[in-house]
């Protein structure tokens, strides 16, 4: 869990908000640079999760990305974000975790 809290939230959100978001609103207005940068993050998710709930495992993926850049957009920094996805993901194995024991 402190792998994920740490690490994985804030590696992706360096990537897919840092990089790619910040890239493609070098092209596109904010709004638009969230949307597209959130389609590539969920998509990129759907190795995770196969059969019946994939679709709507992606789509509570992209929403989390558009909160996160939306926040993201609205902090102008890559903390904010990091922290929320690093919680989000500490939570989510969290849970998984109480269910398998």
């Amino acid at each position: 869990m402190p792998f994920s809290l740490l690490l994985v939230g804030p590696g992706e959100e360096f990537l897919f908000r840092g990089l790619i978001q910040g890239t493609l609103r070098q092209t596109f207005r904010p709004g638009s640079a969230v949307v597209i940068a959130s389609a590539i993050f969920a998509v990129s998710h759907t190795t995770a999760l196969s059969g019946d709930g994939q679709l709507t495992y992606m789509a509570v993926v992209f929403v989390l990305a558009l909160v996160l850049g939306a926040t993201y957009e609205y902090a102008e920094n890559l903390v904010t974000p990091a922290v929320i996805h690093g919680v989000y993901n500490a939570v989510l194995l969290s849970a998984l975790y109480l269910q398998v024991t």
